[in-house]
């Protein structure tokens, strides 16, 4: 396998309907094999982004959930308090 001639191919255009004929047999699979593992690596890693994205954002949606019962609890406790107050004070 000459090295350097897959290392070209790999760096070049690709060759759309048109056969790769400097190239023998072997050199062609293991193009086909470099190209496969370079699209799998890419592949891993745009999933990865996702995934830690998907994270961050379940991450910052339980942080709003927590403070939004929060505050509603602490609704109830004000009207609870105060509006047994309120309401004595008018009787």
């Amino acid at each position: 396998v000459r090295v350097d001639e897959v290392e070209r191919a790999l760096k070049s255009k690709p060759q759309r309907g048109k056969k790769r004929e400097n190239l023998t047999v072997s050199e062609k699979k293991e193009l086909t094999k470099t190209r496969n593992r370079m699209h799998a690596t890419k592949t891993r890693i745009r999933k990865k982004a996702r995934h830690d994205e998907l994270v961050e954002c379940e991450r910052e949606y339980h942080k709003l959930m927590k403070e939004r019962e929060h505050e509603v609890s602490r609704k109830k406790n004000y009207f609870r308090f105060y509006g047994n107050a309120h309401q004595n004070s008018q009787r």
